[in-house]
C-alpha cells in the first residue's frame, strides 16, 4: 500500500520514520518490521528497507555507483539499475549523458540539479527492489506532475513494495491508499483523503493552506 503521512512542521513526521528506521528507540511502545526490530530487520533483510532522505547525499563517482551506494556495483547489473532509473524518471537524462552510466558526478551532485539529485537518491533506494520503501519528503524538489507520476509508476512498477511518504502536496496526497495525519506528535486523523477532507476541519484546513501556498509560488 501507499500510506502518506500528513501534517504542519513540527507534528513529528520525521520521528516517525526515524523510529521506523530504528534510527531511534522508541520511549514507551514497540516498533517492529515482520516481527522484528528496526534495526534486526534491516540486519537480517539487507536492502529490504529503502530510504531517501530530505537531505541528499551523492558522492563524487559515477552514475551506478552513486546508485549502488552501499553495495559492490560490479554485482549489480545495469539493467537492475536502468529499471530503477526508469522508475525515478531519469533514465532519458542518463541516456544522454557522455558514458551513460559511467558518467562521473562532481562532488555533491554539483553538475546536477536538485530534482536529478532526488531522482537518483530515489533510484539507489529502488534498485535493491525494496519491500518498505521511505520517502521523507524527498519529492520535494520536483514540480508537482513529476512527483505525482513517480509516485505512479513506482506503485505501478513495484506492487509488492508498501510506500511509507512524507507528503505535502494535495495531488500526491491524494494517490495514497491511507492518509494518517499527524498534529503534535499524535495522530489526529486516519482515512483516504476524500474522508479526511469531509470529516476532519484541521485536516482539510492543512490541505487548503498547501494549495494556496503552491499557486502562491507558481503566480510568483
Amino acid at each position: 500500500k501507499f500510506i502518506a503521512f500528513v501534517g504542519p512542521s513540527g507534528g513529528g513526521k520525521s520521528t516517525l520514520i526515524d523510529l521506523i528506521l530504528g534510527l531511534l528507540a522508541p520511549s514507551s511502545g514497540s516498533i517492529t518490521i515482520s516481527g522484528l526490530t528496526p534495526v534486526d530487520a534491516i540486519k537480517k533483510w539487507p536492502g529490504s528497507i529503502g530510504y531517501v532522505p530530505q537531505d541528499v547525499f551523492i558522492e563524487n563517482s559515477t552514475v551506478k555507483e552513486n546508485i549502488c551506494l552501499g553495495f559492490n556495483p560490479e554485482l549489480v547489473s545495469d539493467d537492475l539499475v536502468w529499471q530503477a532509473l526508469q522508475l525515478a524518471d531519469l533514465s532519458d537524462f542518463v541516456k544522454g549523458l557522455e558514458g551513460q552510466l559511467s558518467y562521473r558526478i562532481s562532488d555533491a551532485g554539483k553538475n546536477l540539479s536538485g530534482g536529478q539529485r532526488q531522482r537518483i537518491a530515489l533510484a539507489r533506494a529502488l534498485v535493491c527492489e525494496p519491500a518498505l520503501l521511505l520517502l521523507d519528503d524527498t519529492t520535494s524538489a520536483l514540480d508537482p506532475e513529476t512527483e505525482q507520476m513517480i509516485i505512479e509508476r513506482i506503485k505501478a512498477g513495484i506492487r509488492t513494495t508498501t510506500i511509507l511518504l512524507v507528503a505535502a502536496r494535495p495531488s500526491t496526497i491524494a494517490l495514497a491508499d491511507v492518509v494518517i495525519f499527524m498534529e503534535e506528535g499524535g495522530i489526529s486523523g486516519i482515512g483516504t483523503h476524500d474522508v479526511l477532507m469531509a470529516t476532519n476541519s484541521q485536516y482539510s484546513d492543512l490541505i487548503n493552506s498547501f494549495e494556496n501556498d503552491r499557486l502562491r509560488s507558481h503566480h510568483d
